[in-house]
């Protein structure tokens, strides 16, 4: 998939038991109607589509795994945190948790 998207939709398989983890897509991409296609073959219900701005200005933090002017803004925002293409997603998303509870 597109940005190693699968990654997060395994982070949230991972986490789907949680009610208090809520994970947003963002983006509108070639392969959108097939990620969305995936989501609903495992059954992920808590996968909602959004942007990276949308997410931030709802106090939602974002997990951002590209290397562009998105992560350049996310970073000097702080709203979230940048992560390698493919990489952890599930820890990223445990850590934001965790995190947010102290």
């Amino acid at each position: 998939m597109a940005h190693g998207l699968d990654t997060v939709l395994d982070a949230e398989e991972t986490l789907c038991d949680r009610r208090d983890v809520l994970s947003w897509l963002v983006g509108e991409g070639a392969r959108s109607a097939e990620l969305q296609a995936e989501e609903r073959r495992r059954g992920l219900e808590n996968v909602r589509p959004s942007t990276m701005f949308e997410a931030m200005a709802a106090a939602c933090p974002v997990i951002l795994g590209v290397r562009d002017e998105s992560r350049a803004r996310l970073d000097d925002s702080g709203g979230g945190i940048g992560i390698e293409p493919g990489s952890g997603a599930a820890l990223a998303l445990q850590d934001l948790i965790d995190t947010s509870r102290r």
